[in-house]
């Protein structure tokens, strides 16, 4: 169907109109409608060929929907896969493509009643290479989407939506709120879908916020932990310090109090950070407490 108020969304149903071999739709967010409309104009005899991610924070804020993965599982002949550091937007039919910054949303393709985003679709050619460049990134990093992979998103982002909203924010910077950090991995491993108490919800709101890819062993999840928490700026300081240093609350009480608001004092916060830097880092923090919880430069023993 037509839109003809939509340029991008008329131009993107043009190309994939034309296609007598294959489509490619590689969007971070994807909404079913707005999906269903770019298949209706694409023959039964085309492969389509589409790239999205799913991340749970995303997924919780409704910027994109996991059914994508069963709107295209009933069409047939098909194919989704995942990237979770995917920005890029493009379509291609056949040998044409359009590249740029509209997603596969109403407001990306300025439908609907809501004023739509400003974006920009560039007319080229699947060979361009930058478009060739990008593809082979995508395809050195894709995973298929699977019905487990979407029923774990959706557990981690039920968590999201019920437990803390805060999260679902655009400029969220991850920094732990809970106090249990060795339930960490089980949580990731199998997300709680009955009442946990609250210690443990906390758990699985970090959990959730990580942004890890699905199916790690322990080792790769704990150093995809120790790398968000390593890029903290407090936490890269005594981490990268050749001394003996001691960080007290006191010397991050400000870099605390301008992370987004999660209702959690600063204090509570900290000791969280504590809890999360002693557990991941074993060998190199310690926890110190004299008057005040801190963290120590611990000594390598040769």
């Amino acid at each position: 169907m037509a839109h003809p108020h939509n340029k991008h969304g008329d131009r993107i149903r043009k190309l994939f109109a034309g296609a007598s071999k294959e489509v490619m739709i590689v969007a971070p967010f994807i909404k079913v409608d707005v999906l269903r409309s770019l298949l209706d104009v694409i023959s039964k005899d085309v492969f389509v060929r589409c790239v999205t991610r799913w991340i749970p924070r995303e997924i919780a804020a409704g910027v994109s929907d996991l059914e994508v993965l069963d709107v295209l599982e009933q069409r047939g002949n098909c194919r989704l896969s995942l990237v979770d550091t995917l920005h890029a937007k493009i379509y291609i039919g056949d040998d044409d493509c359009l590249a740029g910054s509209s997603n596969v949303t109403r407001l990306g393709l300025g439908e609907g009643d809501a004023e739509g985003n400003i974006e920009v679709l560039i007319e080229t050619e699947s060979c361009n290479p930058g478009i060739t460049d990008t593809l082979d990134q995508i395809a050195s990093s894709e995973r298929k989407a699977t019905k487990v992979v979407a029923e774990y998103t959706r557990r981690l982002a039920n968590s999201l939506k019920v437990f803390n909203t805060n999260t679902l924010q655009q400029n969220y910077v991850w920094f732990p709120c809970s106090r249990k950090p060795e339930m960490a991995f089980q949580f990731y491993q199998d997300p709680p879908i009955e009442h946990i108490g609250a210690a443990d919800r906390y758990t699985v709101v970090d959990v959730a916020s990580l942004e890890l890819q699905v199916g790690l062993d322990r080792n790769r999840f704990n150093e995809g932990v120790r790398a968000l928490l390593s890029a903290i700026p407090i936490a890269g300081d005594i981490l990268a310090s050749a001394r003996d240093i001691t960080i007290r609350l006191s010397d991050v009480h400000a870099y605390i109090e301008e992370l987004p608001e999660t209702g959690f004092s600063v204090t509570d916060r900290w000791n969280a950070f504590v809890e999360w830097m002693v557990y991941f880092f074993p060998s190199e923090v310690m926890k110190q407490e004299i008057v005040e919880i801190g963290l120590r430069r611990a000594k390598r023993v040769v």
